[in-house]
């Protein structure tokens, strides 16, 4: 029931629709013009949430992700630490991780809008590595994402009907 897809830059947001996640990974400054920051912005305000790996670690990754993250939410929220109690380390969410990897995060308030680790959490992914807690985490993340609904076909439409309701307030 799960699958992946590749998008470019070049591709329209609405195909970045399909996937919850956005993942970006590398190790140095992937150099986002405004169009692609842009976009990045408008995959958030539609639901979708970007993750960013820093391979090897690397700190140019970390520090010019950590910038377009401000400049995707429009410095609106701040980037923190995500605390232990996270409710992306708890064990609702199929997992156990009394020392999760350290991440850092943007919220509205209600949902984290972008998360990013600093350490490589995918090179275990990779290796499949199924008893690092690293592992634990991308299960975690998927869960966060979907709010551990199944996932939306793909044909099911992207778009939200308006309803025929007038509001009372907004």
């Amino acid at each position: 029931p799960l699958q992946f897809q590749t998008v470019s830059l070049a591709d329209p947001v609405e195909t970045w629709l399909d996937a919850r996640i956005l993942y970006i990974a590398g190790f140095q400054d992937p150099k986002f013009t405004r169009n692609d920051l842009a976009k990045l912005r408008a995959y958030i305000n539609a639901g979708g949430i970007v993750f960013c790996n820093a391979d090897g670690a690397s700190p140019a990754f970390t520090a010019a992700m950590s910038n377009y993250a401000l400049e995707a939410t429009d410095h609106k929220y701040p980037l923190r630490q995500l605390p232990r109690n996270h409710e992306l380390f708890n064990k609702g969410l199929g997992t156990d991780l009394p020392n999760p990897p350290m991440l850092q995060g943007i919220s509205n308030g209600v949902r984290e809008l972008w998360i990013q680790s600093t350490q490589d959490v995918a090179a275990d992914w990779q290796m499949r590595k199924y008893t690092s807690k690293h592992f634990e985490l991308g299960v975690a993340l998927h869960f966060y994402a979907s709010g551990m609904t199944s996932p939306r076909s793909n044909l099911d439409p992207l778009s939200v009907t308006l309803s025929p309701i007038a509001p009372t307030r907004t």
